[in-house]
């Protein structure tokens, strides 16, 4: 088999900083390594001066090192000028480009690589775009969700851009068929775009009793209450605030539950706003964000996983969780029905429905058969559809075909 040498472009990658940003594309690649691939990651990094460093999250960027190991792949973080805003969205494809200029020269000798793999259309797939015209290498973009179904509308430029990357870069993979369907109707790609799933690691997200039991009591919660759990950022979008009115509505007919949130976010707030309102701020648990390898540990300690997210490409946690064997209530949004089978694993709603989501809850509240027969059929699913062996085999697929 054949070495092949991959550049990848990504504002989205674990670092000391943040070791969660992209942990999936980081999982990814770990296993595209072992397909026999050298991989190399650019993962742009804004340029953060002094004066900005009393904001925590532009004192973060200061800290990054300009190059890490991290588990065996090479990761280099070249500073650019980010400006704020979903405005600027567009010219931080220039920037960023301009950013890694150099340090992109110096790779095409050092390194040589036969193949660019850009994850999402805006910024890294336009940035790839250019790299490609500069120098004359193929181009392969992964899809994710948001670069899809959220920023082409941001405004005509970043639709321009969009556009510009879905027909022309070499080949277009999405994380679902949902995906792919909107991306088709945003321009006509080169090749068929290819459907590519995220993997997860079942021998990672398992049962496990003594971790159920470990996180429960430490945060006060006896094994007989039930655990209804949300892990993810805490984005309006995220459907957070449905969550939060709905277990209120809940909680009458169901008074041993609990509400955990595992992340963080500027919903926080509003989150505690509508539980101390209603008197429920001790049935609501923030555990903060938390490093990957810690979630299978707070899934087990859930009785449901819900996600009543607004719009999403295809979601890992929904994977995790249903690798963990527990129901899933969520959103018929992007890949999600992909993956949740309605009636099987879990039960679908509406976004922004909190009455279904009521019902959906309290449905699998008030049966313990219904729910762990849910959480069977959902590990089922994942391990037969949903590897990373799988997913890492089929994007070397891809690189062979363009190579050649």
């Amino acid at each position: 088999m054949k070495r092949i040498r991959v550049l990848v472009i990504s504002q989205m990658f674990p670092n000391h900083a943040d070791p969660t940003d992209g942990i999936f594309i980081y999982n990814q690649l770990k296993h595209l390594r072992n397909a026999n691939c050298s991989i190399w990651v650019i993962t742009p990094i804004p340029h953060s001066p002094f004066f900005l460093w009393m904001r925590p999250r532009w004192r973060e960027y200061a800290m990054i090192a300009q190059k890490e190991d991290m588990g065996g792949i090479l990761v280099h973080h070249p500073r650019y000028i980010r400006l704020p805003g979903k405005w600027f969205h567009g010219i931080s494809c220039y920037t960023r480009y301009y950013g890694i200029s150099a340090l992109i020269n110096s790779m095409m000798k050092d390194f040589q690589p036969h193949v660019l793999q850009a994850y999402t259309a805006t910024p890294s797939g336009y940035v790839g775009l250019l790299i490609k015209k500069r120098h004359n290498i193929p181009l392969a973009c992964s899809c994710r969700g948001g670069d899809i179904n959220t920023s082409p509308a941001y405004n005509k430029q970043t639709f321009r851009l969009t556009k510009s990357v879905l027909s022309q870069a070499d080949q277009v993979t999405t994380v679902s068929a949902a995906l792919k369907i909107a991306a088709e109707t945003i321009a006509r790609p080169r090749k068929d775009i290819k459907v590519i799933y995220n993997g997860c690691n079942t021998e990672a997200f398992t049962t496990n009793k003594e971790a159920r039991m470990r996180i429960r009591q430490k945060i006060g919660i006896s094994l007989e209450q039930k655990v209804i759990m949300f892990i993810g950022h805490l984005y309006r979008a995220k459907g957070v605030l449905e969550l939060a009115h709905a277990f209120v509505k809940l909680h009458s007919k169901h008074p041993d539950s609990w509400l955990v949130f595992v992340g963080k976010g500027p919903a926080f707030n509003t989150i505690t706003e509508i539980a101390t309102s209603n008197s429920l701020l001790a049935r609501f648990f923030f555990a903060g964000q938390m490093k990957h390898e810690e979630i299978p540990d707070w899934l087990n300690a859930a009785d449901i996983f819900v996600l009543p997210t607004y719009a999403e490409g295809l979601p890992n946690v929904v994977l995790e969780a249903m690798s963990c064997r527990l129901p899933i209530v969520a959103t018929k949004v992007g890949g999600i029905p992909e993956v949740v089978a309605d009636g099987n694993s879990g039960i679908l709603i509406e976004p922004m429905n909190i009455n279904q989501l009521v019902t959906a809850i309290d449905q699998l509240l008030s049966s313990n058969y219904l729910r762990e027969n849910m959480g069977m059929r959902g590990r089922k699913i994942v391990k037969e559809k949903f590897s990373w062996r799988g997913s890492s085999s089929a994007l070397r697929a891809v690189y062979e075909e363009l190579i050649q």
